[in-house]
């Protein structure tokens, strides 16, 4: 649906232009009555001209507000949460990788990718990660344990092991306690 959506705006903008040239080309040629009646169709032509700037500038606001949407939930999940204060070998650690919706609506799309680690020696839960992503139209955001503790454009391109070797070193040394 969106890519006819974008289809139709490019089409209404390419016969746009040239209609509201031809309106401005007509108030310099035909002279109207009046000062009055020629601010009309300049403002009418420029209001033409302008309509197939609506879509666009609609679906770059609803990728904004995704964004903005998604700021309380890269503050509520961006940090993991490591709960072993002793050294785990490496070895004994097994990373399980789920994938949750956080929430769905006509707006907004929300799921997480929870990382949790498990101390196999117990069979107990030692971290839990979260990397949130929203869909928002077109624009696609992230935040959490792989890019970052601010929500970030999607571009496709992020490299999930680095985040995922450094939280699993974090759980093998073990986390200090605080005084």
């Amino acid at each position: 649906m969106l890519d006819d959506l974008a289809l139709a705006s490019i089409v209404a903008l390419i016969a746009a232009m040239p209609i509201s040239l031809a309106v401005l080309l007509l108030t310099d040629v035909v002279r109207l009555d009046g000062e009055g009646q020629k601010r009309l169709w300049i403002r009418r032509a420029l209001t033409v001209a302008a309509l197939p700037l609506i879509p666009w500038f609609g679906i770059s606001a609803w990728g904004w507000a995704g964004a903005a949407h998604l700021e309380p939930l890269c503050f509520a999940y961006g940090d993991p949460d490591i709960r072993n204060t002793y050294p785990i070998p490496r070895a004994q650690l097994q990373l399980e990788v789920t994938r949750l919706t956080h929430h769905r609506n006509t707006w907004f799309d929300v799921s997480l990718e929870r990382y949790r680690v498990i101390d196999l020696r117990y069979g107990t839960t030692v971290a839990e990660a979260d990397e949130v992503e929203l869909v928002a139209g077109r624009a696609k955001y992230r935040c959490g344990l792989i890019s970052g503790p601010r929500a970030v454009r999607d571009t496709g391109e992020i490299n999930t092991q680095p985040a995922i070797d450094s939280l699993l070193q974090q759980v093998a040394a073990g986390r200090r306690p605080k005084p």
